[in-house]
């Protein structure tokens, strides 16, 4: 059946399709034609909220074991015992490293395997190894940050992360830190104010490297979880 549309002259029924009004000879041009139906809308995106919640205790974790370092190292500075020293902050350095490997677990899980460049179980591992370690916890972090800017570009969303502080944090807390700690054990005498020049800059690459990290996670657990 065809449409019917009501005649603007004589009100009659008419076919939307007729040339003029049957009963009026009212033309075409006057009739009131139907509007066509609208397209139905799409449904909205669900919105996209970053996820912090799984990595909150690993990041305290981290952070206080990381001031620890700092604190060991100040502490044996002031009684002037270099073992003391380099002790304690290859131990702090330890409980550090051993975070990360729930912290760095945590944040590889934000990607899709198919998207990383590292497996992150030997990547973790490795950075345990002493010596080792050295080389490549620069490969791991870097590593991470890469993939992480690379899926957020991926998926249009406005975060990154940067892979000069990674750079910068690898540098000062895994080389800096303990090279300056080990100078007295080489009878090289050191100011204190060297120690408090590389131990603040270590905590502040720490807390902007997590910060950056942990925000371009938790963004890409935000987009699974609304894509789900």
């Amino acid at each position: 059946l065809m449409p019917l549309i009501d005649c603007p002259d004589c009100k009659h029924p008419v076919s939307d399709r007729a040339a003029f009004c049957p009963h009026c000879g009212c033309p075409w041009e006057y009739f009131a034609r139907a509007a066509p139906e609208p397209e139905p809308e799409a449904p909205p995106a669900p919105a996209v909220e970053p996820d912090f919640e799984p990595f909150e205790r690993a990041s305290l974790w981290v952070l206080a074991a990381s001031v620890a370092a700092v604190l060991a190292d100040l502490i044996g500075l002031s009684t002037g015992d270099p073992w003391l020293r380099f002790q304690g902050v290859g131990v702090t350095l330890a409980a550090q490293i051993a975070g990360y490997t729930l912290l760095h677990g945590r944040w590889w899980d934000s990607l899709p395997f198919e998207r990383r460049s590292l497996d992150p179980l030997p990547a973790v591992i490795r950075c345990l190894i002493p010596g080792y370690n050295l080389g490549w916890v620069g490969k791991a972090y870097v590593g991470l940050v890469d993939d992480l800017n690379t899926e957020l570009r991926r998926l249009e969303l406005k975060v990154t992360a940067s892979a000069t502080i990674a750079r910068l944090y690898v540098f000062s807390y895994y080389v800096l830190l303990p090279a300056v700690a080990a100078l007295p054990l080489l009878g090289i005498d050191t100011s204190p104010l060297l120690h408090f020049a590389v131990d603040g800059l270590a905590l502040a690459t720490l807390f902007f490297y997590q910060r950056d990290t942990t925000k371009a996670a938790a963004w890409l657990r935000g987009a699974a979880r609304a894509a789900a």
